[in-house]
C-alpha cells in the first residue's frame, strides 16, 4: 500500500524550527488537519527564498528589479514578514518576563547581545530552507530505506535500544557517538539521495512514497 510521510515529516521539521529557532512554545501544527498560520507564513518564504534563488541564476536580473521597484516577487508578503517579527518579539518578550533560559538555538540568538530583533529574525527565516532540506531528504529516504530492508532496521533498532540501556535520562552525545552503525546508515542514505534541487523537485512531484 502507499504511507504518506512527505507531509508529516516536513511538519515535523517545521514543528523542530518552531520551537528550538523561533522559542514557540505552542506551534498548532499538529493541533488539526488544518494549516496553522506558521505553516501557511513558512511556505510563503521558502517560496520566496526558491524564486530569488533563480532569480540568482540570470545576471543582472535581481538588480535590474530592484532599480525598477518590481523585486517583490522575489521577497515575502509584508504580512508574512510582520507575522514572523512579532513572532521573534513575543517569544523574547516572554522568555524575559518569566525568566526563562532555553536551551536551544534561539536562546542563543538572545544571548548573543549583539544581535538585534531584525537580525534574529534574519537568522531564524534562513532554517525555512537550510533547516528543511537536508534533514527532510535524509528523514524521508531514511524511513523509505528502513520499510524496504527490514534486516537494517533490525539491525539499527538492537544497537539503539542496547545503547539506550545505559543511559536512563534519554540519547546525549556520548551515546550517539558510540551509534557505529546509525552514523553509517545517515552517511548512506545521503550519498544514495542527494539533497540537490533535482531531488527536492522529484519527491515534491510525486508527494508520495509507495511502501
Amino acid at each position: 500500500g502507499e504511507l504518506e510521510i512527505v507531509g508529516p515529516m516536513n511538519k515535523y521539521l517545521l514543528e523542530l524550527i518552531a520551537t528550538s529557532v523561533f522559542g514557540l512554545d505552542d506551534t498548532g501544527i499538529f493541533s488539526s488537519d488544518a494549516e496553522s498560520p506558521f505553516e501557511v507564513y513558512t511556505k510563503e518564504v521558502q517560496k520566496a527564498m526558491v524564486r530569488h534563488r533563480q532569480a540568482r541564476l540570470v545576471p543582472g536580473l535581481l538588480r535590474v528589479s530592484k532599480l525598477l521597484k518590481l523585486d517583490f516577487w522575489t521577497r515575502p508578503s509584508p504580512k508574512a514578514i510582520a507575522f514572523f517579527k512579532a513572532t521573534i518579539e513575543n517569544s523574547i518578550q516572554a522568555r524575559n518576563e518569566k525568566g526563562y533560559h532555553g536551551d536551544d538555538l534561539f536562546q542563543l540568538f538572545m544571548d548573543d547581545g549583539r544581535l538585534t530583533n531584525a537580525a534574529i529574525l534574519s537568522q531564524a527565516c534562513m532554517f525555512f530552507f537550510a533547516g528543511t532540506e537536508g534533514p527532510a531528504t535524509l528523514l524521508i529516504y531514511g524511513l523509505y530505506e528502513l520499510a524496504m530492508n527490514p534486516d537494517v532496521q533490525q539491525k539499527l533498532y538492537e544497537e539503539i535500544s542496547s545503547a539506550m540501556a545505559t543511559k536512563a535520562d534519554g540519547l546525549d552525545v556520548e551515546i550517539l557517538d558510540k551509534l557505529l552503525y546509525l552514523d553509517m546508515f545517515v552517511c548512506e542514505v545521503l550519498r544514495l539521495y542527494s539533497s540537490s534541487v533535482t531531488v527536492r523537485l522529484f519527491y515534491f512531484w510525486h508527494k508520495k512514497i509507495r511502501l
